[in-house]
């Protein structure tokens, strides 16, 4: 049961605060998208941090 396309997402009883809204709804953009969104980020900061220690030497 449910309406086709409609997705709901914010702040829940199991994830606390402001941080737990904004995880939630990343979780619902990589449903919607199909991908991985916070892999995908931990692969880009991972990327960015190694650039930046280039950078520094």
């Amino acid at each position: 049961m449910g309406l086709d396309g409609l997705y709901l997402t914010g702040q829940d009883i199991l994830s606390a605060g402001f941080t737990g809204a904004l995880t939630a709804g990343t979780i619902t953009a990589s449903e919607i998208l199909g991908r991985n969104l916070l892999l995908e980020h931990k692969s880009f900061m991972k990327k960015l941090g190694k650039n930046d220690a280039k950078k520094l030497k």
